[in-house]
């Protein structure tokens, strides 16, 4: 607003002065603040662009950090619980390292028999580990053979190594890993450690995994930020994937129709596919190209007229960090940005509204300039005492009918006009009735002329009348009606007047100068012969 201010200010104080100012210098002062007017409009545009772009910026930033932090202490809760689960196994549980020891060696019906012992053994912890959260109690042989499925009993003897890259790593390095993986038939955040026996031999690994849809529910849930896990589909492998206690259903994303999305209570089809696919409508390609990116980002959308949303975009990773196979999606409200965006527009609306004051008021000052530009040429090429056009004017308009008159032949005539015994008024009744004859006599001729011609006063009681095209016969018949004109005019005091005309026409290698001596010789001629009278030569 300072700037506003401050423009206003100059911009006033170059009006108000501008008739002090020289023509020339107010013209490039007026020139110079349009200039300023331009440069300073798009100065606070874009420095209120900049501005809001920035705080929405942090805005974002600060959406897409939230969910990272929110992201990353359920992940943190995640891993400590599944660190608990697998302590309480391994160190814990009764008889467990005996049993799963004994697999190693055993023979097809012995291994019936231990898993059988283990289900039983782990069957009542596992329902306490379901309801903090765990998905999949995976017990797996150090050749990737499934033994133990706690989600599924009945499902073993499969070989994991081409599907299951985590299994693959724990059994060949023993050593953990946690991550994002995809099964067989689901997917999941899992976490792989190995088991060692009492003599620290390699007995296998266990798996302990939550859905990715806990995410999806906890962040919408519990930390109030209404969250999408969208799932590759090259990572997923049905439309829908069933477990004995549980059917998650998936259908294409609203924001990426690479993506699935798991729909529950909280995410619904219409509200969450339909009406967010229609908000994103205009931004599908931008968020094509971010995702194919695979690094975090934020961007923002018109929930309706009143509200602003932020979007946040945070990528979830396979094991080598390599590929993005899923996205963690928030939608939040964003009073802020709206607010931003709302000041940003009041602020350049009243501008614009400023600017075009501010230019309206230049350019009255331009056209005022103009017409003062325009009344002082017409007043230099004004006789000042009888208003008909002057010398100055005169010579302007002849020179350019003699350079048209020499190029193409127009007969071009000039002829003098000489008010008879013009000293005897002013000698007899003074220069008042004087000025008084001359404005009489420049009147009548001025508006008896014809249109193309060219009437001025030359000086003192003398005028002259330029006829283009007009050859020099032509001239004396117009000049005669003009004399007899004259001579019925009378002034209230002078009584009637007569004036005399000297007529040439151009011949070639004329000048101005020698017309001006041949219609002078005429215009004598005139005289010398009883006045009141038309000569030419």
């Amino acid at each position: 607003m300072f700037i506003l201010n401050l423009y206003y200010i100059i911009t006033i104080i170059a009006l108000r002065f501008s008739r002090k100012i020289k023509e020339v210098r107010m013209k490039k002062l007026t020139m110079t603040l349009f200039l300023l007017l331009i440069l300073t409009n798009t100065f606070v545009y874009y420095s209120v662009e900049y501005n809001a772009t920035q705080k929405i910026q942090l805005e974002l930033d600060k959406k897409l950090q939230n969910l990272k932090i929110h992201y990353n202490v359920l992940l943190r809760n995640q891993r400590v619980t599944a660190d608990a689960i697998y302590v309480s196994t391994v160190k814990f549980t009764p008889n467990f390292i005996e049993l799963f020891s004994q697999v190693q060696t055993a023979t097809k019906e012995k291994k019936a028999l231990l898993r059988e012992k283990l289900y039983q053994l782990f069957k009542n912890k596992y329902r306490v580990y379901k309801m903090q959260g765990v998905l999949q109690y995976h017990l797996v042989l150090p050749n990737n053979e499934s033994f133990l499925r706690m989600h599924k009993v009945s499902k073993f003897g499969d070989d994991l190594s081409t599907v299951r890259k985590d299994f693959y790593y724990v059994n060949t390095t023993h050593k953990l890993i946690r991550g994002f993986t995809q099964g067989r038939t689901s997917h999941a955040f899992r976490n792989v450690y190995p088991i060692f026996g009492k003599k620290h031999e390699y007995l296998g690994a266990i798996e302990i995994s939550f859905s990715s849809d806990s995410f999806q529910d906890y962040l919408t849930n519990i930390s109030k930020i209404h969250t999408h896990f969208l799932v590759s589909k090259s990572v997923f492998k049905a439309n829908t994937w069933k477990r004995d206690d549980l059917v998650l259903r998936y259908k294409t994303s609203g924001e990426n129709s690479n993506f699935m999305l798991a729909m529950n209570r909280s995410h619904t089809v219409q509200k969450c596919i339909v009406g967010n696919a229609k908000k994103l409508q205009t931004k599908l390609a931008e968020l094509s190209l971010k995702m194919q990116r695979g690094k975090a980002f934020s961007l923002y959308i018109k929930r309706n007229s009143k509200e602003i949303s932020t979007v946040s975009f945070f990528p979830i990773k396979s094991l080598d960090k390599k590929k993005t196979l899923a996205w963690l999606v928030a939608y939040e409200k964003s009073d802020f940005i709206y607010e931003t965006l709302n000041n940003k527009r009041v602020v350049t609306t009243l501008f614009l509204l400023f600017s075009l004051v501010v230019a309206y008021l230049l350019y009255r000052e331009f056209k005022i300039q103009n017409l003062l530009k325009e009344k002082m040429k017409s007043k230099a090429y004004l006789d000042g005492l009888t208003g008909v056009y002057n010398r100055n004017k005169f010579d302007e308009a002849a020179l350019k009918e003699l350079k048209r008159d020499e190029r193409y032949k127009r007969n071009l005539s000039m002829a003098i006009v000489d008010i008879d015994h013009f000293k005897n008024f002013n000698d007899k009744y003074g220069h008042l009735v004087g000025d008084e004859v001359l404005i009489m006599i420049a009147h009548y001729l001025n508006a008896s002329t014809r249109g193309s011609d060219i009437f001025a006063r030359w000086g003192g009681e003398e005028f002259v009348i330029l006829f283009p095209e007009t050859v020099k016969e032509d001239a004396r018949e117009l000049c005669e009606e003009l004399r007899q004109g004259v001579s019925q005019l009378s002034h209230e005091k002078a009584g009637s007047v007569t004036v005399s005309f000297g007529i040439t026409q151009y011949m070639q290698g004329d000048s101005l100068q020698s017309m001006f001596k041949r219609c002078d010789d005429a215009l004598y001629k005139a005289k010398e012969s009883g006045r009141n009278r038309v000569c030419f030569i």
